[in-house]
């Protein structure tokens, strides 16, 4: 186990607010300064609620896998139940149980790697569009990519189709980020504060997604997408379905697990291929000995090894799920700190992943480090971008696959060159987003 001395608090507090303002100033420099000068267990105030900053490998483990049921979910996603209600990112005790059970065949790796081709389709159309020397916004490129992605494989339709549904996820997400600072200073028992605006936002969801699940369950057939298997699934207990609200909750949650994240991901990706030349070169080698410059199918993601490497190497670096909360349900012991009810225990990917003790160079891109043995002997929890546990992402491996099959494709067929005037300043919401527009020259492979 790392050190894990810890003293009562990190950087000085305001009075009433503790630590709040500090940390919604500069969340990452935050974070990262605490950890180094207060050790791996710190103990941080908001407003009056006592948070356990933990960058332990072996003490995160601890919380999310050995003594998990001592937790659940922290304050950010309990207060975001307005927008994504009881779903699986959100629920607790037996619902989260009896979903669990229902969600998880839908992301087994043959329905997983059914969609392969389906993915790459959506990256050759959109990238189709893209002249030699054109200047694109590289976020926003991605996200149009894997917003089709999700569209036609939760909803087989076009983004068209559900345009509704797009706009105020994204509306809805960016009026919550806002109020983050002011959230985490309540109480768990205050109710959340929910804005005119995230209100009319939430409300078009629900019309919405009530709209498109009455029409399928209407006409009773089988379109080969997520929602059909959602609607088809039933408990072994009473083989009960889910109603039209519980079908609503999963759904908003496997749009946003499906698409910002992956964008991001997706995006921060090239943006550090495009800055490391000998990357791209070895993915280009890689690709045209794998595919030939065609098109990766599923069944390549195994010889994409390089590919692999590089996108667990983004994923350590810029994390799009960036911390991970747990409220203690019962007081557990955490090192030499005891967590008490009500508390919470919180960590941070990007601390942690950054952390000299498990990754030499740790700011530098290096994606051999997962191929020469380095990593080898880390703690399990030196590296967790899909969280951890039970309640780890239910769709990494969708997620994975589509970030090497896209990865791939883009590299082998385009070189993006980024803009000399785009400076990388973060903005940590909800999710890890670039500040400033990601703006990128694309130059098509002859």
């Amino acid at each position: 186990m790392a050190n894990t001395t810890q003293r009562l608090v990190a950087p000085p507090q305001a009075m009433l607010a503790g630590h709040v303002w500090s940390f919604s100033r500069d969340p990452l420099g935050f974070l990262t300064a605490a950890a180094k000068d207060y050790g791996d267990v710190v103990r941080l105030k908001f407003g009056g609620r006592t948070t356990w900053f933990v960058s332990d490998p072996a003490l995160i483990h601890q919380v999310l896998v050995q003594d998990w049921r001592k937790f659940e979910k922290g304050t950010g996603l309990k207060r975001s139940k307005p927008l994504f209600g009881n779903g699986l990112l959100t629920s607790e005790g037996e619902l989260w149980r009896r979903q669990h059970k229902l969600i998880m065949p839908i992301f087994h790796r043959e329905r997983v790697e059914s969609y392969g081709a389906m993915m790459v389709d959506e990256a050759e159309s959109c990238t189709g569009l893209w002249k030699t020397g054109a200047h694109i916004d590289l976020l926003e490129a991605t996200t149009t990519i894997t917003l089709r992605i999700v569209m036609r494989t939760l909803f087989n339709a076009e983004p068209g189709d559900t345009l509704t549904i797009s706009e105020a996820v994204e509306c809805a997400q960016a009026e919550f980020a806002r109020s983050i600072p002011f959230i985490i200073m309540l109480p768990s028992w205050v109710p959340t504060p929910v804005t005119p605006r995230l209100r009319r936002a939430i409300n078009k969801l629900d019309d919405a997604i009530e709209r498109l699940i009455t029409v399928r369950r209407s006409e009773g057939s089988d379109h080969g997408d997520l929602l059909s298997l959602l609607l088809a699934a039933r408990d072994d207990e009473n083989q009960q379905g889910m109603d039209n609200k519980q079908l609503r909750d999963e759904l908003l949650t496997l749009f946003l697990a499906g698409h910002e994240t992956t964008a991001l991901a997706l995006a921060w990706g090239l943006m550090l291929i495009a800055q490391h030349p000998e990357v791209e070169a070895k993915l280009v080698e890689e690709a045209d000995r794998v595919f030939g410059r065609g098109r990766p199918a599923a069944s390549d993601r195994p010889a994409l090894i390089y590919t692999a490497a590089v996108i667990q190497e983004v994923l350590r670096l810029y994390p799009p799920a960036w911390s991970v909360g747990r409220e203690a349900i019962d007081t557990c012991q955490l090192g030499d700190v005891q967590v008490r009810r009500g508390e919470v225990a919180f960590f941070s990917q990007w601390v942690v992943h950054r952390d000299a003790r498990w990754f030499y160079d740790p700011a530098e891109f290096i994606p051999e480090r997962w191929l020469n043995g380095s990593t080898a002997d880390n703690p399990k929890f030196a590296y967790f971008p899909f969280g951890g546990g039970p309640r780890v992402c239910i769709g990494s491996q969708f997620a994975l696959m589509e970030l090497v099959l896209l990865i791939s494709y883009m590299t082998a067929h385009f070189r993006f060159s980024l803009s000399p005037q785009f400076v990388p300043d973060l903005y940590p919401a909800i999710t890890l987003r670039p500040l400033h527009p990601m703006m990128m020259t694309v130059t098509a492979r002859t």
